[in-house]
């Protein structure tokens, strides 16, 4: 996060993998074995420069309201089939709902697909009063279009 201009968020399990991180950063051989394994990170840190892993400036552990004059960011943790420290944004006047890459699958978990956790994560979907859902890397979709999509998935 040390790419950031500002305060960040975070919930407290993504700041407990970063101070794990940061202590595995002390290792020439770990760093080496990242920068081998993603051309992205070599792509960035080349000539040697170091990677720094940097804990959020705020954390929180169930939810977080964010009143951001006439609008409200409802960040909060849930259970999703990606990571641990899932975080999801809800914007409830725009009715629009943040996902970041929640659907996808565990990237800690060489991509392993927990169909349980994605369930859990469909009906809290179902459960909002939103007409687009935004994933890190798509197009904005109908709430209805991604719903439709999760449950092919499960099938």
């Amino acid at each position: 996060m040390h790419k950031i201009h500002g305060l960040s968020i975070a919930h407290h399990k993504t700041n407990e993998f970063l101070k794990q991180e940061r202590a595995k950063l002390s290792d020439s051989a770990y760093i080496k074995f990242l920068i081998n394994d993603d051309e992205c990170l070599a792509r960035e840190y080349v000539d040697n420069k170091r990677i720094i892993a940097v804990l959020s400036d705020i954390q929180f552990e169930k939810e977080l309201t964010l009143n951001l004059g006439g609008i409200t960011a409802m960040i909060f943790h849930t259970v999703s089939p990606h990571s641990e420290d899932t975080v999801l944004i809800y914007i409830p006047e725009e009715k629009i709902l943040f996902l970041g890459d929640s659907t996808s699958e565990d990237f800690y978990n060489d991509g392993y697909m927990d169909k349980e956790k994605l369930m859990s994560l469909t009906n809290l979907i179902e459960s909002f009063d939103c007409k687009y859902c935004i994933l890190s890397h798509a197009e904005p979709l109908t709430k209805s279009d991604l719903l439709d999509y999760l449950k092919s998935i499960l099938k």
